[in-house]
């Protein structure tokens, strides 16, 4: 089989590369014929998440890109061409390049897709190294450090007219047909106060849950992540645009924007989801429990 390369070894030339997906962005179309794909690998050689390699694909068909489901797949990389750009070396596609995606789930087995080349004895034991290289980078796989700018909102904390990022659970799941009529409701462990109590209503709640519905009319992703998804799903969306419909909040997954499909067993989203946890149930307990610790 072939040779691979770790990515702190990297330069200019064809490599083969093995490695953990701690970022992507679905396939968007170009000012030309062809559709742009980003996708961010990282391996145990890599001393932080700045020296992870992006790939930059680019394809006339959406077919010929690889199939991620989540955050934390696995990607084996034959034949990609090393350059540098923005001062940082990058990976780009030739004739040649081809890509097999398995899942990091401990419980799942290895399986390369059909029809995946050179697969060897060497290929399964360097997926289940990256499995273990997994669990130990919960901070690489979080989505609160895998965001461009460090940093993700709570949807209490969201207004009318922005474009943000958040994390949040599926709840509710509404599938139309077409399915590009589907929503969603997610929520993420936050409260917000209750348009009653700010309107002054006698005996009014104080709080609700910020939970929210989630369109995605004209977004592509949005349609072809619904069969993945069922009740207890994490995502993460970025650059929504949170809007106002029906006198209440809501996200639209528009052409720019992202989502992605999180797997729940990562130690980065467990931790995560412990925290909203905890944070709801301090939330609804009395305010003079509170006061009085």
């Amino acid at each position: 089989g072939p040779e691979y390369h770790t990515i702190d070894s990297l330069g200019k030339g064809i490599a083969n590369v093995f490695g953990v997906i701690v970022g992507y962005k679905h396939p968007e179309r170009t000012m030309g014929t062809d559709f742009r794909m980003s996708v961010v690998v990282a391996d145990p050689s890599i001393g932080s998440m700045s020296d992870a390699l992006t790939l930059a694909l680019f394809y006339p068909r959406l077919e010929d890109f690889p199939v991620i489901t989540a955050l934390g797949d696995i990607i084996r990389v034959h034949n990609i061409k090393i350059m540098p750009f923005n001062k940082q070396l990058q990976g780009f596609k030739t004739r040649g390049t081809t890509f097999a995606v398995v899942s990091s789930c401990p419980s799942a087995p290895v399986r390369f897709p059909e029809g995946a080349a050179h697969t060897s004895r060497r290929d399964l034991a360097a997926a289940f190294t990256l499995r273990r290289f997994v669990a130990d980078l919960p901070k690489a796989l979080d989505p609160s450090v895998a965001k461009p700018n460090g940093y993700v909102k709570s949807l209490c904390d969201m207004r009318a007219d922005t474009f943000s990022d958040c994390v949040c659970m599926v709840s509710e799941l509404h599938i139309s047909d077409p399915p590009n009529l589907s929503w969603l409701v997610v929520s993420d462990g936050s409260k917000r106060l209750t348009k009653e109590f700010l309107d002054g209503v006698p005996g009014a709640a104080k709080h609700e849950d910020a939970s929210m519905r989630v369109h995605g009319m004209y977004s592509p992703s949005f349609v072809q992540l619904l069969p993945s998804l069922s009740i207890g799903s994490w995502l993460m969306l970025r650059n929504a645009q949170f809007v106002v419909r029906d006198e209440r909040l809501c996200a639209m997954v528009a052409n720019k924007s992202t989502i992605i499909h999180v797997r729940e067993s990562l130690p980065g989203i467990r931790a995560r989801n412990a925290e909203l946890m905890q944070r709801a149930a301090e939330s609804a307990r009395p305010e003079e429990t509170r006061g009085g610790e």
